[in-house]
């Protein structure tokens, strides 16, 4: 009885291992848009912001994407 609630409670841990480990590989630590990203990265280095405009940079390399955000912001002080 005590072996199978061992090999119960093991499987569960590794399964839980498991699904924790995908989720820290697949997650996306900017958001899963640009728009989210954009965000949370001025939210991280300013105190505050408007976007003024976003646009696709065409130019850039074609297998990735670059946005340009044109943005009025005060940038955070060092140490506040």
């Amino acid at each position: 009885m005590k072996r199978k609630v061992f090999q119960s409670v093991a499987l569960i841990l590794c399964i839980g291992l498991i699904v924790l480990e995908i989720g820290c590989v697949h997650r996306t630590p900017y958001g899963s848009t640009p728009e989210k990203a954009i965000s949370v990265y001025l939210d991280t280095n300013t105190s505050s912001y408007r976007i003024l405009d976003e646009k696709k940079d065409s130019s850039f390399s074609s297998n990735s994407t670059r946005y340009i955000a044109t943005v009025d912001c005060k940038y955070k002080l060092a140490g506040k």
